[in-house]
């Protein structure tokens, strides 16, 4: 049986964008990652990494699951590095993710990843489709999803019920005023709003032509801020309907 060697490089990005991830499955209990996914490319077999976060319990609320993605179409790894510093926070914080899990694929185009470049294979691209509209479809009571953008500003587009809405809402105001304590420009968060019922989806612009260092830094605190809202309001709704059958 003939097997193919694959050499380092082929996996260099990878390795190096992972090893933070690996390094805290290593120190927390409640940080799990694996590969369940598979695409070929050139005869060379790539993974899709995948991580979960279990969150504490959180009294009075039903334990949640979320989806996040950091999507890639090319060599950029700034969504994949936000995911790793909102792990970061996790590992650091756990009540951030108080009463979810949350299941984290941080490379949509692993083989784009390594080339630094699109990649124009089609039966690649439509096995890619496949494995990132897998892992989309994991049941779950939330989607997040973060890419780069030809935008100016931190983009935040959610849609989902009163909870979400407000958590959003929230999330603006405190980076605002985050913003008006750095004195920084081109942070501002700018958010679309739209109520419905049902699993919700928010969607993270980061301006493409942003360091590297800051984009990550204030994607990740938009997210952090924003678990934390939807944790407050989910509290808030669970007190007001435990009232109501008393």
């Amino acid at each position: 049986m003939s097997k193919t060697r694959l050499n380092p490089e082929f996996r260099a990005k990878m390795n190096e964008l992972i090893r933070g991830f690996i390094e805290h499955c290593e120190i927390s209990r409640t940080l799990i990652g694996q590969i369940e996914r598979f695409v070929r490319h050139d005869g060379r077999k790539y993974g899709l990494p995948t991580f979960t976060v279990y969150g504490p319990p959180e009294p009075g609320v039903e334990t949640s699951f979320v989806n996040l993605l950091g999507v890639n179409s090319s060599g950029e790894a700034t969504a994949a590095e936000t995911t790793l510093q909102l792990i970061e926070r996790l590992v650091l914080q756990p009540n951030i993710a108080a009463g979810r899990v949350l299941r984290i694929l941080p490379v949509t185009n692993p083989v784009a990843l390594e080339l630094g470049q699109p990649v124009e294979d089609e039966p690649l691209l439509s096995s890619l489709e496949m494995a990132v509209e897998d892992f989309r479809n994991l049941p779950s009571d939330g989607f997040v999803e973060i890419r780069l953008a030809d935008v100016t500003n931190i983009s935040l587009a959610v849609s989902g019920t009163s909870a979400v809405i407000e958590a959003a809402r929230e999330t603006e105001e405190a980076i605002r005023r985050l913003q008006s304590e750095t004195n920084r420009d081109g942070i501002l968060l700018r958010s679309v709003r739209m109520r419905h019922e049902g699993r919700w989806h928010l969607t993270l612009e980061i301006p493409r032509q942003w360091p590297s260092s800051l984009a990550t830094h204030w994607a990740s605190q938009v997210l952090v801020v924003f678990f934390r809202a939807h944790l407050q309001n989910l509290r808030l709704t669970s007190h007001t309907a435990s009232r109501w059958l008393n």
